[in-house]
């Protein structure tokens, strides 16, 4: 399997376990919400998190480990 494989299959397992989709204010808030929960919630790491999200860094992610 593929790495870029291997991250879709990643990618969808968290998604099965995300919440339930809500109306976001912006487009960027959903994505928000969801890096959060990823982090926060479910415990993920933030390198994951970040390659989820197509950062180039990980520390571009860091923001979603305390949102205010």
């Amino acid at each position: 399997m593929s790495e870029s494989a291997e991250w879709r299959l990643i990618g969808k397992q968290f998604e099965a376990k995300a919440p339930p989709a809500r109306i976001w204010r912006d487009s960027h808030s959903g994505r928000r919400s969801y890096a959060t929960n990823l982090i926060m919630i479910q415990g993920v790491d933030l390198d994951i998190v970040s390659t989820l999200l197509g950062h180039s860094d990980p520390s571009h992610a860091a923001i979603y480990r305390d949102p205010t």
